[in-house]
């Protein structure tokens, strides 16, 4: 896959186009019913154009698909979710995102013949924040294993999980899986990040043995395609709670 130069990309905040707008293909078909949701007020003008200028914003990658046919991808680098359009001169059509999250992708195979490696792209839209009601408040970090991108580990800062706070946590996680457009499913291991931290810092078999057997707060298998998710003991092959995302 090639990548366009960001160089070649210019941000406009309001604008309008006469061009028709195809928008991407999501992987999940409640993508804009959930970014409905869960989008607060977007950014003032100043704001957004100060984050347009000081960051790569959006990035646009693409692939030949055949002589007439493009796959455009599009990135979100920013931390704030993405609405609005990202257009070619050179093609007959501008391609649409709404709430596209943080690290999100998505993607759209458009007929433009014209297309060239140097094509210039505008993107006009919006930036929104997550409203209180859907925010997650707790800070984390998160690894994942690059032999596996399906486990992940999350260091949450409390000192201590409850099961009501691995459910909270499963509601955000599947929310940002629709968001930004992942597939497939992902196991994710929570701990408390002060004893995940201690544990890295010594990266010791020992250490690492201490953190699972005193310190695992649960185990969350997601399915957001299917809209299901699972919370298992920490240490027991014990199903806590199931949650159905499609009721």
């Amino acid at each position: 896959m090639k990548k366009l130069l960001c160089l070649l990309a210019l941000f406009m905040l309001f604008g309008c186009s006469s061009k028709e707008a195809v928008e991407v293909d999501y992987v999940h078909s409640n993508h804009n019913e959930i970014a409905q949701k869960v989008l607060g007020e977007s950014l003032g003008k100043d704001e957004t154009k100060k984050i347009f200028d000081s960051s790569e914003s959006l990035q646009v990658y693409y692939e030949d698909v055949d002589e007439n046919n493009i796959k455009l991808v599009l990135v979100n680098n920013m931390e704030y979710y993405f609405t609005g359009d990202v257009e070619f001169d050179v093609c007959e059509f501008k391609v649409s995102v709404n709430g596209l999250a943080p690290n999100g992708y998505a993607s759209k195979t458009i007929e433009c013949p014209n297309f060239t490696e140097n094509a210039e792209f505008i993107f006009t839209g919006k930036l929104y924040s997550r409203n209180e009601e859907y925010a997650y408040d707790v800070k984390y970090e998160s690894y994942y294993y690059e032999d596996d991108e399906t486990l992940y580990d999350y260091a949450l800062e409390l000192e201590k999980i409850t099961n009501d706070d691995l459910k909270e946590f499963v509601n955000y996680l599947y929310t940002e899986n629709v968001l930004t457009n992942y597939e497939g499913e992902m196991w994710v291991r929570v701990y408390p990040k002060t004893a995940y931290d201690n544990a890295y810092k010594v990266d010791t078999e020992a250490a690492w043995n201490e953190l699972d057997t005193k310190h695992l707060a649960g185990r969350i298998w997601l399915d957001a395609e299917n809209d299901i998710a699972e919370i298992y003991h920490p240490t027991k092959d014990e199903l806590i709670e199931r949650v159905n995302f499609a009721k």
